[in-house]
């Protein structure tokens, strides 16, 4: 009885490790494709900048397309990247900028962010009020 329940968990490690090597391949196929598509995004909308400012002046055709794969594009990556975050139990985030800047101007930067919510959030309680009273 004691060696049928040590195979089988032998058995059950062995589909651990499995599953794990596929899910890491499926991880980088993932990070690989979001990648090229946020790339080609990227691309686009330079493209599209480029066209509206420059190549309209010289030639007469236009590119609709470039605008609507941008947002469909963006979408896309986040949807592609979200099993990838899950997993790393992150959240997407952007920290380009925050990275390279010190901790006064790490804490700066906060205090800044925090003061334009609290004015936010602060027009839009005010904001509130008024409509309540439009629709009474």
């Amino acid at each position: 009885m004691k060696k049928g329940v040590l195979n089988m968990a032998l058995n059950m490690k062995q589909l651990y490790l499995k599953l794990e090597a596929i899910q890491k391949k499926c991880f980088k196929v993932l990070i690989f494709l979001a990648l090229t598509l946020l790339v080609s995004v990227v691309l686009a909308i330079v493209f599209q900048v480029i066209y509206r400012n420059i190549i309209v002046k010289f030639f007469s055709f236009s590119f609709p397309f470039t605008e609507e794969f941008a947002r469909i594009g963006i979408i896309w990556v986040s949807y592609l990247l979200l099993p990838v975050c899950l997993k790393e139990g992150r959240h997407a985030s952007v920290t380009l900028i925050i990275d390279r800047l010190n901790q006064r101007k790490k804490a700066l930067m906060y205090y800044i962010i925090q003061l334009i919510s609290l004015t936010f959030y602060s027009m839009s309680f005010f904001s509130s009020f008024k409509n309540i009273m439009l629709n009474i």
